[in-house]
Parts: C-alpha cells; structure tokens; sequence
C-alpha cells in the first residue's frame, strides 16, 4: 500500500455510511488499495470472497456506498475520482477534493429526507498540513453510464461544494455516524494542532448547524484516523503525533456532544519519524480497541 507500518490490527478502508445503521448489509463491500482488490461478503452466509478488476485507487483511505438493504454495490471513490458498480467513471465524478493519499479523505453518506441522492465528503488535509471539507452529490436515480433498460448507475450532481459553517485547517482524520433518530447524521472533524473538535449535523434541511468543542483533552493533537462503536456510542480518535496517546470520546447520537471517556495510556510511542499511530478500529462487540503504527524500522 506504499507505506511501511507494524499492524496489530489493519483495517484501511473507509466503509459505506449507511442510512439505517440497523441494516447489518450495508458494509458488505469493502474496495480499497491501489492494485484494485476488494472484498465482497455473501449476504446469506456473510462470508467472504476476494473481488479483482477494481480500478486501482489512492494510497489512503477509500469510501463505499452499498444499498443497506440488498447489499447491492452503487459506487465506490478514493475521495479523488468517482467509480460506479460497473468500475466506471461516474458522469462528473473526476475531480473531487479529496487527497487519496490520507488516512480518511472521504466519507459518505445518504443524503437526509432525499431518496436515492448521497453525500460525498472530501478533506484536502495532508500528514504535513490541515486542510478543507468540501461535499459533492451523487444521484443514484440518474443513469449515468447505464443504457435503457438496464437500472440506472448514477452521476455526481454536484461537485466540491463549500461548507460555509465548517472551518477549515483540518486533520485527515474524520467520521460521520448515524443520529438517535436514524433520520440524519453528524460529522466530527478534528482541527489540525488544537485541542478542538466539531461536529456537523447532517440532516434534511443541509448542512447548517455545527458545534465546536474545545479543552476536551488538554493536549493538541493531529488527528489521523477516527473509529465508532455504535453500540457503545464511542469514539476511538488515533492522534498523527509522535508521543502523544489514543483519546476516546462518548458520544451522544441525540446531539452529538462529545466528552472524554479515557486516554489509552502508552498507546503513543516517541519515534523518529514523524508519526507513530496510524489506524484505529473497534472489535465487534466493543471491549477491545485494535490500533496499527508506522514509522519504525522493523
């Protein structure tokens, strides 16, 4: 994947968002890398098989829209370019904001109260430097490549739209994870130096609402990576500094507050590079916090 790093536990891609966390098929397709490779789990047995003939994408992190339903692939981007489920470029879909050489440069969701529509959230940050969030959209009613009457495989509507509420200066590390009421979401992002944290409501009126937490720590960090338990509502933050500790926050879906639940003493190593944690992810029933760390010979 072009990066040297000493795995515990490694688990790259960025899987899709779905609307209705509930719907235990919604990450069934997982395609990430850059020699075109995935994974494709059955959805009567959940088991897994490998998938070839992806086009190659980005070093980093990569994002998946399934249908949560039938698990039924709809498209897949590196945060750069977008690809519909026949491998395609999607109409519109080259481009995008994205850096597809970070750790989470893209995430997606569904499009609140809007049938058939998702966002694409893209993040410009670098492992050097913050950067900006922008959103595109893709329309999944449109047909795009598909030729009548094949079903429709969509085009991206719109593309790098600004989010006048959200600053900019941020970490790669960022999520986006389902509301109480699984009719919206909230994206957290990290401010790239600070001890600062916020949280945007994604919901059927936009993208209009944001709230800025600062001091949780106590400790500035870069934030590379961030990881959610939904049935313990936790947030897993994995920092891009040398030496400094993974944080965990509690997470409240009703409206998205964050707080400190704890410090993962010794999780940060001082090494000679310049970062030390590089993933994070949680097992499935919560007790344990798996992390994967770069920089060191051997």
């Amino acid at each position: 994947m072009g990066r040297k790093r000493v795995v515990f536990l490694f688990i790259w891609m960025t899987i899709s968002i779905s609307p209705i966390f509930s719907q235990g098929v919604s990450d069934y397709n997982w395609i990430f890398g850059t020699t075109g490779n995935g994974i494709r789990f059955n959805i009567a047995t959940d088991s897994a098989t490998a998938t070839t003939g992806n086009p190659g994408m980005g070093l980093g992190g990569s994002a998946v829209a399934t249908d949560p339903w039938t698990g039924e692939l709809l498209f897949f981007t590196d945060g750069n370019t977008v690809y519909d489920a026949n491998n395609l470029f999607m109409p519109n879909g080259l481009g995008l904001n994205g850096n597809p050489a970070s750790a989470q440069s893209v995430i997606v969701s569904a499009v609140p109260g809007t049938t058939d529509q998702y966002y694409i959230f893209t993040n410009t940050a670098t492992p050097a430097a913050g950067g900006t969030l922008t959103f595109s959209i893709v329309n999944m009613s449109q047909f795009g490549n598909a030729a009548f009457p094949l079903p429709p495989s969509g085009d991206v509507t719109s593309k790098n739209q600004a989010i006048p509420v959200m600053p900019g200066n941020l970490s790669q590390g960022m999520i986006i994870i389902p509301n109480a009421n699984c009719d919206g979401f909230w994206l957290i992002a990290q401010e790239s130096g600070a001890d600062t944290y916020h949280v945007l409501e994604v919901n059927a009126g936009g993208l209009n609402n944001i709230t800025t937490y600062t001091g949780l720590v106590g400790l500035p960090i870069e934030a590379s990576s961030m990881a959610y338990h939904a049935g313990s509502n936790r947030l897993a933050v994995a920092p891009e500094d040398p030496d400094n500790n993974i944080v965990i926050f509690d997470v409240d879906p009703a409206t998205g507050a964050l707080s400190l639940f704890a410090s993962v003493l010794n999780s940060g190593l001082m090494v000679t590079a310049n970062e030390a944690i590089y993933d994070v992810e949680w097992s499935f029933n919560g007790d344990y916090l798996y992390y994967s760390v770069i920089g060191e010979a051997g």
